[in-house]
């Protein structure tokens, strides 16, 4: 059930990123969760996909560093 959610979740981030006005203010919303789970095996394809849309709309700059911010933050 939780994965389902998440899958949800994911490709609903990746549709509005893709069809409404999504800002870095909007991206800061929902990046922490995307950054979480790029590496699982069973999200990871979809969430690293949600986030080229992200990079899309906003520029890939603006998240390759929030990407990295929030990195070494949790570690």
């Amino acid at each position: 059930m939780m994965l389902q959610v998440l899958n949800l979740k994911v490709d609903l981030i990746g549709y509005l990123a893709v069809n409404s006005l999504f800002t870095k203010r909007s991206v800061e919303c929902c990046l922490v969760e995307l950054v979480d789970k790029v590496g699982d095996s069973k999200n990871g394809l979809a969430v690293q996909e949600t986030l080229s849309c992200l990079a899309e709309c906003t520029s890939l700059d603006y998240i390759a560093l929030q990407v990295r911010n929030h990195c070494f933050l949790l570690h």
